[in-house]
């Protein structure tokens, strides 16, 4: 019995940021992948001449004389609407057709006629960024497309071409650094397929990031090693450099060193695995940043975690496979050819895939936590939601607000509640029993100085922590603890004396105060809400930031010193 090659040869594609890989299969024996140029990588460029689009490496070929006609990464443009490449204005999804129908023409030559297509797209892509891809698609002649988010297409490679268990209940955490982008997802299996259950990533992380990195990294050694008078010229020679960074970077995943020479010059250069890594692990450490913040969305415990798959092919950096397991304590599971992870997995997930979803003016709309992205449709959208990051027109990372957990809420008031009146009537009460002698009978003076000097000090860490808590600043939380701990010391050493009087309920308080904060701010909803704290890019963001919480604090200050001095006049017997 024969079957009609179009309904068994199906095409799965990974459209990324630098490179496209394309497989053929269908979907129960291993796919094999398509070769461009000899290669498995289709470089993503596009290039204008004239009126033809060129993609792949005759685009990069064609790109250095022209630099200014090329787009090395349309993935990274899907939100503008146009390009212009020289004197042409290209349309993002001509631009992406492009390269969809250099996939195209090399799989009909190698399998005729194609079956159902593939493409993943990442996690948080919602409609708007998902019509751009199956538009592309139908303008490139592949015709109607099903999407497949690409953690659910890495999760399912991982358990039937690796044979991994995953059981019900139990997840793996897909670690996908690519190109241009870092997606990281926690992928949970059930009877119904898989489904995601958290997902954030960084548009403004990857494999790229590190090349620029490492080219800047050759300034103070070499020079300005991009030092053409021409616009033209310095483009040419920055993408020439950075293929150059990019090979030796690639080379030091099991070389120690890479020598090169940096292009348009007789200059030599090495690169040495250490000096990489020195480079990478700011970038890589925000990459565990985002990792450890989906898993605790997800509430995904290590015995639950079947194991932490690492995708992309910036994830073969053998540094990303150190600081993972140094963080999580669980090792990941690397493969020798990352890049072809996703297509391949594609395969395997496409006959429960959903249909592109319809157009829609939302940037994007993310398939909802907790929902089986196999059988997921537009329809079961809650509505429109922004995505995890997205580029804003001055190049910085906006970033939605995430809700404030209740205990730093509670752990901000409570430290307001130490530094006003309660602090004042307990410094007023320590004082009196300090100088009766009634803590101890020698040294007072030395303990009247102590005492003041550790009150002072929890006041002012307490009344600074409270609105650089709310701001989400990341030490407010270590302040606010020490705070909290400080203000006890001296409570503690005068409850002796206050075993008749009134001030014994205000110690007390004072103790049940210091407790909540510390136990609040303990809490890992608190650690998790501080450790994904969004960095802000650019001076004017960091300056702005730290000028608005010098204000708050010192308008808390005040008000707390106006209102200790109104509390004085009115009893000095009390207060001090």
């Amino acid at each position: 019995m024969t079957h009609d090659p179009a309904e068994r040869t199906r095409l799965g594609i990974d459209f990324g940021t630098s490179h496209t890989v394309a497989v053929l299969g269908d979907g129960e024996q291993p796919a094999r992948a398509l070769l461009f140029e000899g290669s498995p990588l289709l470089p993503s460029a596009v290039f204008a001449e004239g009126d033809e689009l060129l993609a792949g490496r005759f685009a990069l070929q064609r790109g250095r004389r022209a630099p200014h006609s090329l787009e090395p990464h349309p993935k990274r443009r899907v939100d503008l609407d146009s390009l212009l490449l020289g004197e042409r204005e290209v349309g993002t999804v001509d631009a992406v057709a492009a390269v969809l129908a250099r996939v195209r023409a090399e799989a009909q030559r190698v399998a005729g006629a194609l079956g159902p297509v593939t493409i993943t797209v990442p996690a948080t892509w919602g409609p708007t960024r998902r019509q751009v891809v199956t538009d592309a698609a139908a303008r490139s002649g592949l015709g109607e497309v099903q999407l497949v988010p690409e953690p659910i297409a890495a999760a399912a490679y991982f358990v039937r071409r690796l044979g991994q268990r995953i059981q019900d209940g139990h997840a793996v955490v897909v670690y996908d650094l690519g190109a241009g982008t870092f997606d990281a997802s926690v992928v949970a299996r059930s009877a119904d397929g898989f489904t995601v259950l958290s997902q954030d990533g960084r548009d403004d992380l990857g494999g790229l990031d590190i090349d620029a990195a490492i080219a800047d990294h050759l300034r103070p050694q070499h020079g300005d090693v991009v030092s053409a008078s021409d616009a033209a010229e310095r483009a040419r020679q920055r993408l020439a450099l950075l293929e150059e960074v990019r090979l030796a970077k690639e080379s030091l995943s099991i070389y120690n060193r890479a020598e090169f020479t940096i292009p348009f010059t007789d200059v030599d250069a090495h690169l040495t695995r250490s000096e990489l890594e020195d480079l990478a692990r700011p970038m890589l450490l925000q990459t565990l940043k985002v990792t450890r913040a989906v898993i605790a969305a997800a509430g995904l415990t290590p015995e639950r975690t079947a194991g932490v798959f690492l995708v992309g092919g910036a994830s073969r950096m053998p540094l990303a496979a150190t600081l993972l397991h140094q963080s999580l304590g669980i090792p990941p599971t690397a493969i020798e050819q990352p890049e072809l992870v996703v297509a391949q997995g594609a395969l395997i997930a496409a006959p429960a895939a959903p249909p592109a979803p319809p157009r829609s003016e939302s940037p994007t709309a993310p398939t909802p936590p907790g929902v089986s992205a196999l059988d997921y449709s537009p329809a079961d959208a809650p509505g429109p939601v922004a995505p995890s990051s997205t580029r804003t027109f001055d190049g910085s990372i906006a970033r939605p607000r995430q809700r404030m957990p209740w205990p730093v809420a509670v752990a901000a008031a409570m430290l307001v509640l130490l530094a006003m009146p309660l602090m004042s009537l307990w410094g007023g009460a320590l004082e009196t029993a300090i100088g009766k002698g009634e803590i101890y009978d020698r040294g007072v003076e030395m303990l009247f100085g102590t005492s003041y000097g550790i009150m002072m000090m929890a006041m002012i860490g307490s009344v600074t922590a409270a609105p650089l808590l709310l701001r989400r600043v990341r030490w407010a939380r270590p302040l606010g603890i020490g705070a909290a701990i400080v203000s006890a010391v001296p409570v503690l050493a005068a409850l002796p004396s206050f075993a008749t009087d009134d001030p014994l309920i205000t110690g007390l308080v004072m103790i049940a105060v210091s407790t909540i904060v510390t136990l609040c701010l303990g809490q890992s909803k608190s650690r998790h809400w501080f450790d994904t704290e969004p960095h802000a890019i650019g001076t004017r963001d960091t300056v702005l930031k730290v000028l608005i919480s010098a204000g708050l604090v010192v308008g808390l200050v005040t008000i707390t010193a106006v209102l200790m001095a109104v509390l004085n006049e009115a009893d000095r017997s009390s207060y001090w």
